[in-house]
């Protein structure tokens, strides 16, 4: 069993060097570098699926 986990990109958080902050995280909008890194890890995800005939599972958190 393979299991990945993958967290979002970057976002303007982590740009500010925000560190811990009170505000939630999925409040600060990706930059763009971080939808790049969002769109490579999905194509890199989808191209293993591809490769691996085994099952495959997705979740997502749901309390943002």
């Amino acid at each position: 069993m393979i299991i990945k986990l993958v967290r979002h990109g970057e976002s303007q958080a982590n740009v500010a060097g925000s560190g811990q902050s009170p505000v939630a995280d999925h409040i600060f909008p990706l930059t763009p570098r971080g939808f790049d890194q969002a769109r490579e890890v999905g194509r890199k995800l989808g191209s293993s699926y591809l490769k691996d005939s085994r099952s495959f599972a997705l979740y997502k958190n749901t309390m943002i």
